[in-house]
């Protein structure tokens, strides 16, 4: 992942050390002001900006890593042994909108992609499981466009410091989004399945998650670990496919 931490250091020079100095310091001020737990260290914070930075570095078609990254998620949730094209309908079986994944990942950048790598590589049976469900006729959705509205679910909390307490007791802030966006799209399973919902809930079920998880954070991620650790164990690392 060297080149891609290249390009996110870059995406972060160019934002400029004051503008982020000045943006933590704004944080820590309103958090406190509202009563939000902030980050208990530099690292953290430094941790924070890092997922930002790379929420801005958009997919480049031209760039190894990042056609690394997709053809990894479309085989490991399809199977199939070879890579696809790097454009073409085929992205609409994992659920992209169209021919092109860039145009579903406008305010992620890439970190939507690298979240549901992580996703597929931490609870392989879990994501094998939604990829299944979503395409049933009955109950068909875009399962990488939820991933992507969750990835943004995430973001936002973590923006709002609403992941402060839980990045502050497992001592990362990188993981802490990744459990939260994790929390997220297994509870959008669980309802999704359990009350047989289609695809005329979907905007009702993402509005319900996006109040519920501002206030019940823990609780998303206590289901998470708690209908997940049995997988812990077994989970396969998250490696990318050879080009």
């Amino acid at each position: 992942m060297s080149k891609e931490k290249d390009l996110v250091y870059k995406a972060f020079k160019n934002e400029g050390v004051v503008t982020i100095k000045n943006a933590n310091i704004a944080s820590k001020l309103f958090g406190a002001l509202r009563g939000t737990p902030v980050l208990a260290t530099k690292t953290l914070e430094s941790e924070r900006e890092f997922v930002f930075a790379v929420a801005k570095v958009p997919l480049d078609h031209t760039n190894v890593e990042h056609e690394r990254i997709m053809f990894s998620i479309y085989r490991k949730l399809t199977g199939d042994a070879v890579n696809c094209p790097s454009l073409g309908s085929h992205w609409e079986i994992i659920g992209f909108q169209g021919a092109n994944p860039a145009t579903d990942l406008r305010g992620l950048g890439m970190f939507g992609p690298l979240q549901l790598l992580y996703f597929i590589g931490k609870y392989p049976s879990v994501a094998a499981d939604i990829f299944k469900l979503s395409q049933i006729p009955e109950q068909i959705f875009p399962m990488a466009v939820v991933s992507l509205n969750m990835s943004a679910m995430a973001l936002e909390l973590l923006r709002e410091g609403k992941l402060s307490a839980h990045a502050n007791k497992i001592g990362t802030a990188v993981h802490a989004v990744h459990d939260m966006y994790s929390a997220l799209f297994l509870k959008f399973y669980q309802l999704w399945k359990r009350e047989k919902r289609t695809i005329v809930d979907y905007d009702s079920t993402k509005k319900w998650l996006r109040e519920y998880c501002k206030k019940n954070a823990a609780v998303l991620i206590k289901n998470l670990h708690d209908e997940t650790s049995s997988e812990k164990k077994s989970s396969e690392k998250h490696e990318y496919i050879d080009l």
